[in-house]
C-alpha cells in the first residue's frame, strides 16, 4: 500500500484530523512607532499560551485584519498611540466583530 492510497482512505473515511489554525491572535500596530508595542504584547501573550503574530511592517489596518482571519486568529488586537498613552489596546473578536478596549493587564483574559 502507496501513500497515496493511504491518504486516500483516510480522506473518503473522514479520518484525517482537522488542521490546526496557524495563530490564535494576531498583534497589529497602527504605526510605526507601535511596532516595538505589539511585539511586546505578543510576547505577553505568548506567555500565556497563545499563538501570536505580529506584522514585520505597518500596513493597511483592512489588509491585517483580513490576513488574521486567513491564518485563522480568533481574535486581533490593535495597539495604536492614543490607547497606549494609558497602557490601553483594543481587542477585536474576529467572529462577532465585536471590539473592546482593555488594559494591558487584562489583554489575556480579553481574548481567552
Amino acid at each position: 500500500m502507496g501513500d497515496v492510497t493511504l491518504l486516500d482512505f483516510l480522506n473518503t473515511h473522514g479520518l484525517l484530523p482537522e488542521p490546526r489554525s496557524e495563530v490564535d491572535v494576531a498583534v497589529i500596530p497602527t504605526d510605526d512607532t507601535m511596532l516595538d508595542v505589539a511585539r511586546e504584547v505578543a510576547t505577553r501573550l505568548r506567555n500565556a499560551g497563545l499563538r501570536s503574530s505580529t506584522p514585520l511592517d505597518v500596513r493597511k489596518l483592512g489588509k491585517e485584519i483580513s490576513r488574521a482571519d486567513k491564518a485563522g486568529a480568533h481574535h486581533v488586537i490593535i495597539v495604536g498611540p492614543d490607547d497606549w498613552a494609558t497602557r490601553h489596546v483594543v481587542v477585536r473578536n474576529l467572529a462577532t466583530s465585536d471590539q473592546e478596549t482593555v488594559a494591558l493587564s487584562d489583554v489575556t483574559a480579553a481574548v481567552n
